[in-house]
């Protein structure tokens, strides 16, 4: 399901037979800001999702050149509050990690 976060879209996984996962995944596919998920990165976050009962949501971040890696990470420091939100634990703190070791 694709949901709009900050001007921004990102798609949600869902195990079907769970109406609200208390726990989400924040999953930021490869591509080194220069390219969107593949069909690999949705399959790999529709076997988290049903494997775990987690949701699971693909950050389609913004890309180089228009964006730099600063206002991507503004970004996705906004998806990120907004998932906190929404669920009672991200699972997944690869954003913060991945902020440390770029800005530092």
């Amino acid at each position: 399901m694709e949901e709009e976060v900050g001007g921004f879209f990102v798609h949600r996984f869902r195990r079907r037979d769970i109406r609200k996962s208390s726990k989400a995944v924040l999953v930021l596919p490869g591509g080194g800001g220069m390219e969107r998920a593949t069909l690999l990165h949705y399959d790999i976050a529709m076997k988290i999702a049903k494997d775990t009962g987690t949701d699971v949501y693909i950050a389609h971040y913004l890309l180089a050149p228009k964006y730099n890696v600063r206002y991507a990470l503004d970004w996705l420091n906004k998806l990120y509050a907004v998932l906190l939100k929404k669920t009672l634990q991200v699972i997944s703190h690869l954003l913060v990690t991945a902020q440390e070791l770029i800005l530092s």
